[in-house]
């Protein structure tokens, strides 16, 4: 007589930064075991490209983000058919974003511009979850206009965003405190520097 089934899944809770990989292992005990199911917060796992079954025991997650963060369950069944409840066991874990407050990794330095240059500035933040970057001039928010775009983008490993401003004619009215500020829950941090701007008559 096969023993009753008994399956755990470690580890059980599983603090993850956004952008790191999580892997979560199903064991059980007795047997034989046929199948196995896998939920997320009860509902079906549904899995994709980063989201994977690497063995049917074993979950791995790529880039975790803060969508991912659940009660993840594995049910291992003895039964060769549809229900899983039956002659079955389940281990669960729970998957959690590990708040991490923002930093600043790459930021720029005070300059003086030429009127007419073109001219670009970045920051580069980490920190879980990836922060949102806003752009200040003299403290109040940078507005887009013609000549002034601003964007950013989450590096492939989902380990940082970039962001940044870019001024395709430099003009006196640009010159000023320039700071970009990183935010999520946990908190702020914030980079200002000076960019100065002279004319080509000084010359």
């Amino acid at each position: 007589m096969a023993a009753p089934l008994d399956a755990v899944m470690l580890p059980r809770l599983l603090s993850v930064r956004s952008g790191e990989d999580a892997t979560v292992n199903c064991t059980y005990r007795g047997g034989p075991v046929v199948q196995v199911f896998w939920t997320k917060d009860q509902r079906p796992l549904i899995t994709d490209h980063r989201v994977r079954l690497l063995k049917r025991l074993v979950l791995h997650i790529s880039a975790f983000r803060r969508s991912d963060q659940g009660v993840y369950q594995c049910y291992v069944s003895g039964n060769n058919d549809n229900d899983h409840r039956a002659d079955s066991a389940q281990g669960y874990a729970y998957l959690k974003v590990q708040e991490v407050a923002p930093v600043l990794s790459d930021t720029f330095a005070a300059s003086v511009r030429k009127q007419g240059e073109r001219w670009s500035l970045r920051c580069i933040a980490t920190g879980s979850p990836l922060p949102q970057v806003s752009w200040l001039l003299d403290g109040q928010p940078i507005s887009e206009s013609g000549s002034t775009q601003q964007g950013d983008f989450v590096q492939p490993d989902g380990s940082a965003v970039v962001s940044f401003v870019n001024i395709s004619a430099l003009q006196v009215t640009d010159g000023g405190d320039y700071s970009c500020k990183a935010s999520n829950d946990v908190g702020t941090v914030e980079h200002t520097a000076q960019i100065g701007e002279y004319s080509f008559k000084h010359f």
